[in-house]
């Protein structure tokens, strides 16, 4: 049986395809990687039986997002120890933004990126440092500091103490420097820092422009995200549908169950697909790759010690 969608059609495949996958410096090889994801390992592995490990691997082109830099032209741009410069399609997940310029003190900013949420970073010189303001992405540790926009007011530190802070992705230190700024005098572009790594934007501050370009690319990547999980959803659909007839006959209550399971879900993806409703895509793609993990495990269980016949359950995944 089969369940694919074809809706998504060759436009996303190729977009997805041009991504620049970045993963942090001290693990990625040198060279392009697979779009691929990583295989998951099936929970039941190889049992007490001694065989190799049941693993599953993804099909379909790995999720990804839009990244623009922009800074000036003294300003040298590096995402992970690699040099970057304009805009490419990066791979989600923790990544380390590098920008140098001659005089001032470098920026090293860890960011967390999501899948399909356009991140825009815009680096310019405050005082002797280099300071970013980011919109679609947060560093770690910032989510949950926003303090109230009505900072007290103090003996206000140097700018470099605040920058520096925020060169490091620590907003805890510099949302501690701006509360001693009386409020007339605090640099707008630190507080819009500060703010920004945070992930939110507190009402009563002027909106900066990188999120504004962030919103306006927001529907592109909405649609994105659909066609990706339709990719992803045929992905899904083609493995199962391959290894039910694999091994059909020979785990008959099992593919039977895993087909009934399938076929619920297909008719429920085909729904939300129509209506373009994204969270229910996003879960029900999740309870397919449950499904194809499960019909897995269960097809190991009917021989748990017979690793010939693991084998032969691992070969009907592929």
């Amino acid at each position: 049986m089969r369940w694919w969608l074809l809706a998504a059609g060759a436009a996303v495949l190729a977009i997805m395809a041009a991504v620049v996958l970045l993963r942090p410096a001290q693990s990625r090889p040198p060279g392009p990687l697979a779009t691929r994801p990583p295989p998951f390992p099936s929970p039941s592995s190889s049992g007490d039986a001694g065989c190799p490990a049941l693993t599953v691997a993804s099909k379909g082109p790995a999720p990804s997002t839009s990244l623009t830099l922009e800074a000036d032209q003294s300003v040298s741009l590096s995402v992970d120890r690699f040099p970057f410069s304009g805009g490419a399609r990066v791979l989600p997940g923790r990544h380390v933004f590098e920008a140098r310029a001659a005089g001032v003190e470098p920026l090293l900013l860890p960011l967390e990126l999501e899948a399909f949420r356009p991140v825009v970073l815009e680096v310019r010189a405050e005082g002797s440092h280099l300071v970013a303001v980011v919109a679609g992405a947060h560093a770690p540790g910032c989510v949950g500091l926003v303090p109230d926009p009505g900072l007290v007011a103090g003996e206000a530190p140097s700018v470099d103490a605040t920058a520096t802070a925020l060169a490091k992705g620590d907003c805890r230190a510099a949302f501690e420097h701006l509360r001693a700024w009386p409020e007339a005098r605090r640099p707008a572009r630190l507080a819009q820092a500060a703010f920004s790594l945070t992930g939110q934007w507190p009402r009563g501050l002027p909106t900066p422009s990188v999120e504004r370009l962030a919103e306006r690319q927001r529907p592109t990547e909405a649609a994105l995200e659909r066609a990706w999980l339709v990719a992803r959803w045929n992905g899904l659909t083609e493995q199962l549908s391959h290894a039910t007839a694999q091994l059909a006959g020979r785990a008959t209550g099992v593919v039977t169950a895993a087909n009934e399971r399938m076929g619920t879900l297909s008719d429920d993806f085909s729904q939300a697909t129509e209506r373009e409703d994204t969270p229910t895509q996003r879960a029900l793609v999740e309870a397919a790759t449950l499904a194809l993990r499960r019909f897995a495990d269960n097809a190991v269980a009917l021989h748990p010690t017979d690793c010939a016949w693991q084998a032969t359950v691992q070969a009907a995944l592929q």
